[in-house]
C-alpha cells in the first residue's frame, strides 16, 4: 500500500484505505478509545483508535508505527487543525529498548550535555526538528540568491597544506608523512577561482578553528557561507550585494516559517529594509557617547560593544543589522585590501546580527607584487602559498568576498543564546562525540 505523508491527509479526506507512518509522541488511551499524537516528517497528526472491548492497547509512547484508515474532518484544535485519523488498522514496526534518557517535549528544559548526547532523539523534540530544517532553507535561500547573481558553486578541499588566515589557530594532521592542516576557510580557493574565470563563486561547507575557546558564540566546527566576486570598484559593492542577499533570506524564512517560529521559538523575522553602515572608529564613538561603554577591544569590537551597536541600529533604524566597516590593517589577514592613502586601515567589514558578528568581508589585494609585500608585512613568507601565488602572478582582477557562520545566523534569527544549539553534531574544546 503506497504511504501519504501525514500533511498531504488534508487533500485526501475521507478517502479510506490511507496509510501513515510516524513516531508516536503521546498517548491518551481513555479504555474504549485512544487518541495518539503522531508525526511524520512533515507534521503531526490526530489518530484516533476505536477500542470497543476495551482492551490494551499495544502501542506505547516513541513505538514507531503504520496506521491504515480514513482521515476525517473533527474539531481537533492540535496536529493539523479541523483533521484527524481514524485509525482501522495498525502495525507496530519498531520499539525503543529502553525508557528514553530525556523527554521529547517543546516544553523540557533539557540541559546541553542531554541535548548533545542523545542528539538523534533530541532532534525529535518538534522545536529541534523545526530548527534544522529552517537551517537547512537558510543555506537553500543562500545558495538560490548566488546563483541567480551569476555565482557558481565551487568544492574546495578541506585537507589544505598552508593557513588561509595566519596564526596558530588551525589543527594539524599528518597527511601520509607530510604536514597538512583542516582548513579554516575555503579563502584561497575561492580567491583563485575568481582568477579561474568563473568570476564569481561561492561554497557552503566546513571550516576548522581550533580556538580554545568555551563559550556561547564559538564552535570548533561550523558551516561557512563563502562568496567571492571579480571586478568590483569597491567593497561597498559587498555590503550591498550581502544587505540585498539578507533580505532575500530571511524573507523567505519569514514566508515560509514564520508560523513555526513564532510558536516554537517565541520571536518573529525582522526583514531589513535598510542596514546601517558605521566605520570601526564612529561606532566605538556612537556606544561611549550614546550608552557610556567603553570597548575593551583594541582594534575591535567586544561582545558588549556588538550588543550595544545592535541596540543603536535597531533604535535608529529599525535594524536588527549593522555593517562595522574599517578595521585596523594589523586586525585583517594578510590578503587584505588597505584603504588607498590610509594603509592602516582596511577595506573590510563585519556583519552584526542581533548583537552577534555573523559576517567577516571585504575586498582582497589583488595585484601580485603588493601581495608580496604586504606577506612580508605580516611576517610571513610564501612557503605553502606558491600555488596560491601563482594565480596573482598571471593576473587576477579586483575582487572581494565574504564568509557567513551558519550556525551563528540561525541562532540570532531564532533567538537562540547558544549557538550550540543551532550545530547538529556541535564540536567545541570538550565534546568530540557523538
Amino acid at each position: 500500500m503506497k504511504r501519504t505523508l501525514i500533511k498531504e491527509l488534508t487533500t485526501t479526506i475521507n478517502e479510506e484505505g490511507q496509510q501513515i507512518y510516524g513516531w508516536v509522541h503521546n498517548i491518551r488511551d481513555k479504555g474504549k478509545i485512544a487518541f495518539l499524537e503522531v508525526r511524520d516528517r512533515t507534521s503531526p497528526i490526530q489518530v484516533v483508535i476505536d477500542n470497543p472491548e476495551g482492551k490494551t492497547l499495544d502501542i506505547k509512547k516513541y513505538d514507531i508505527v503504520s496506521f491504515t484508515g480514513t482521515p476525517t474532518t473533527s474539531g481537533v484544535k492540535s496536529g493539523i487543525p479541523g483533521v484527524e485519523f481514524q485509525a482501522t488498522d495498525h502495525q507496530v514496526l519498531t520499539s525503543p529498548k529502553e525508557d528514553y534518557p530525556l523527554p521529547i517535549s517543546t516544553k523540557a528544559q533539557n540541559n546541553p550535555d542531554q541535548e548533545f548526547n542523545h542528539r538523534v532523539l533530541s532532534v525529535r523534540n518538534p522545536k529541534n526538528n523545526a530548527l534544522f530544517k529552517i537551517q537547512a532553507d537558510i543555506a537553500k535561500h543562500f545558495s538560490e540568491y548566488m546563483r541567480s547573481e551569476g555565482f557558481t558553486q565551487i568544492f574546495s578541499p578541506k585537507i589544505v597544506p598552508q593557513i588561509a588566515e595566519g596564526g596558530a589557530n588551525m589543527f594539524k594532521i599528518d597527511y601520509f608523512g607530510r604536514d597538512a592542516f583542516l582548513a579554516q576557510s575555503p579563502q584561497l580557493y575561492k580567491q583563485i577561482m575568481v582568477g579561474s574565470g568563473l568570476e564569481r563563486v561561492f561554497e557552503i561547507g566546513p571550516v576548522f578553528r581550533a580556538e580554545k575557546h568555551n563559550t556561547s558564540r564559538h564552535i570548533n566546527e561550523y558551516i561557512s557561507l563563502d562568496m567571492e566576486m571579480g571586478f568590483i570598484d569597491s567593497y561597498t559593492e559587498l555590503m550591498d550585494l550581502e544587505e540585498s542577499m539578507m533580505q532575500y533570506i530571511l524573507g523567505k524564512i519569514n514566508e515560509e516559517h514564520g508560523d513555526e517560529i513564532q510558536q516554537y521559538f517565541k520571536t518573529s523575522i525582522n526583514v531589513p529594509k535598510e542596514t546601517p553602515r558605521l566605520a570601526l572608529n564612529e561606532g566605538i564613538d556612537i556606544i561611549k557617547s550614546k550608552y557610556g561603554y567603553k570597548n575593551r577591544e583594541e582594534g575591535d569590537i567586544d561582545p558588549k560593544a556588538e550588543r550595544l551597536l545592535t541596540k543603536y541600529a535597531q533604535e535608529e533604524h529599525g535594524s536588527d543589522f549593522i555593517f562595522i566597516t574599517n578595521y585596523p590593517t594589523k586586525k585583517r589577514p594578510f590578503y587584505t585590501m588597505p584603504t588607498p592613502g590610509n594603509p592602516e586601515i582596511t577595506e573590510g567589514f563585519d556583519l552584526i546580527y542581533r548583537g552577534l558578528e555573523i559576517t567577516t568581508g571585504g575586498q582582497r589585494i589583488h595585484d601580485y607584487e603588493q601581495l608580496l609585500s604586504n606577506l612580508r608585512i605580516f611576517g610571513l613568507t610564501d612557503k605553502g602559498l606558491e600555488k596560491y601565488l601563482d594565480a596573482f602572478k598571471y593576473g587576477m582582477p579586483p575582487h572581494g568576498g565574504m564568509g557567513i557562520g551558519l550556525e551563528r545566523t540561525t541562532a540570532k534569527a531564532l533567538g537562540l543564546d547558544n549557538i550550540k544549539y543551532a550545530s547538529l553534531f556541535p564540536r567545541d574544546v570538550k565534546r568530540l562525540e557523538p
